[in-house]
């Protein structure tokens, strides 16, 4: 439940935090960082460096339909 969600929220450091929702933002708009960045409120071109900053990349599975 909500409690279990928020345990595994604040077990999670800053960096932990930012690529998981990073990640959930481009499952969400089907991996368009354009999308994902304007979901999140900030710069396409700060999302896509965080993006790298990360090391996100696009998995061969995240293609199969």
């Amino acid at each position: 439940g909500v409690n279990d969600f928020m345990i595994n929220l604040c077990s999670m450091s800053w960096p932990q935090l930012e690529k998981e929702y990073a990640l959930a933002l481009l499952k969400k708009n089907n991996w368009n960082i354009t999308w994902a960045a304007k979901a999140s409120g900030i710069n396409r071109s700060t999302f896509a460096s965080r993006m790298r900053k990360m090391d996100i990349k696009r998995d061969r599975r995240d293609f199969e339909l």
